[in-house]
């Protein structure tokens, strides 16, 4: 009995071995590792500006002889050197005559990115560039536009403290034109003793020289220039003889005198685009501003020409009398102005700037270009 049980038992107990083995499944073999999640895609590059625009604003009216300029010649030669494709994205917006910023203004509003380029003239410019203010002293021997344009090109090209004071700005071109006469309302006044008490027109280093003998320098914005002398505010202004028409300056100027020499002095202008503007455009483009500021500052020597023998014509037609000073006459203006040379190379030093080295440096190269010994091109 006992034998059968156990027999009984031992059969149960194989079928349940057996059920339990049927109901367990076999284990998955191991599958493929799962695959690193894909990279991010690249972004997608940003799309070329549809154009390039700039803001150009200045003190002088459309007509002026450099603004002609501007619009008729380098702005489609820019065009063209940049080509049909990125030529033709370049706009300009123009704002003459202080339209936009008074003049006293233009230079901070480019470097503050409020507009692109603008002329910065030296003589209102002092504390931003007092070493390329040696352009404005009177009787240097500059003798002719083309001649001290190419001196200063070489002063900031050969003097790095002079360079520098261009620093956050982009030169285009520069020019020392505008050669200077003395025009007035008040008579035949000839030497600085005849000016003596007189209100005039002059900035800069002039305006200190106008002092020195006893006349009243006012420092005016062009705009004024018309109505100053219209109302006898002042009586007369230092300024070169293309003015006349552009300010309509033959209607209260009667007289004027010219130098001998030639060279009682010129006023030295830049063309300034931000360098923020600058830096941010394509390299090609920057490349074509480069590679045009030489040829830039070649036609506004030749510019400046024609527009001094327009306002001298013009001058003349209204009924003004020009007239050359004897050579004793300017020796009175040397003179004068000949102590201001001195005091413009020690004003420099005592604030640490080489006044000595630039003004010799500036004397150097006029020399060598009155005696063509180099050349950048520039025509006088």
């Amino acid at each position: 009995m006992k034998k059968i049980l156990l027999i009984c038992l031992a059969l149960v107990m194989g079928v349940t071995l057996i059920l339990v083995g049927c109901g367990q499944k076999a284990a998955p073999a191991p599958g493929p590792a799962p695959a690193a999640p894909a990279a991010p895609a690249a972004p997608a590059p940003a799309p070329a500006p549809q154009k390039y625009e700039f803001i150009y604003t200045d003190h002088a009216p459309p007509t002026a002889g450099g603004n002609v300029l501007m619009h008729e010649w380098y702005l489609p030669r820019l065009k063209e050197m940049l080509g049909p494709e990125l030529g033709n994205k370049v706009e300009f917006t123009w704002y003459h005559a202080s339209s936009l910023f008074p003049y006293q203004d233009q230079i901070n509003a480019v470097e503050q990115g409020l507009a692109d380029i603008c002329t910065w003239v030296n003589s209102w410019e002092i504390e931003r560039a007092p070493l390329n203010d040696v352009m404005s002293l009177p009787f240097m021997g500059f003798q002719s536009s083309g001649i001290g344009t190419q001196a200063w090109e070489a002063l900031n090209i050969t003097i790095p403290e002079v360079a520098a004071e261009y620093k956050g700005f982009e030169v285009l071109g520069r020019w020392n034109g505008l050669k200077r006469y003395i025009g007035t309302n008040a008579g035949a006044l000839r030497t600085p003793t005849d000016y003596k008490g007189h209100k005039i027109i002059a900035s800069g280093i002039i305006g200190e020289i106008v002092q020195s003998f006893g006349g009243a320098a006012l420092q005016l914005a062009p705009a004024d220039w018309y109505t100053s002398l219209d109302r006898g505010l002042a009586d007369t202004l230092i300024v070169g003889m293309s003015m006349y028409p552009m300010f309509k300056l033959t209607e209260v100027l009667d007289y004027a005198v010219s130098f001998p020499s030639g060279d009682f002095g010129y006023t030295g202008t830049n063309w300034v685009m931000g360098e923020k503007k600058f830096k941010s455009l394509p390299i090609e483009m920057q490349g074509a501003f480069k590679a045009l500021r030489a040829e830039f500052v070649a036609q506004m020597v030749a510019v400046d020409a024609r527009e001094t023998a327009k306002g001298i014509r013009a001058f003349i037609d209204s009924g003004g009398k020009l007239e050359t000073l004897t050579a004793a006459e300017e020796q009175a203006w040397i003179d004068v102005a000949s102590p201001f040379h001195q005091k413009w190379i020690q004003g420099n030093e005592a604030k640490g700037r080489p006044g000595q080295k630039v003004y010799d440096a500036i004397k150097n190269w006029i020399g060598i270009y009155r005696q063509g010994l180099a050349t950048q091109g520039i025509g006088g």
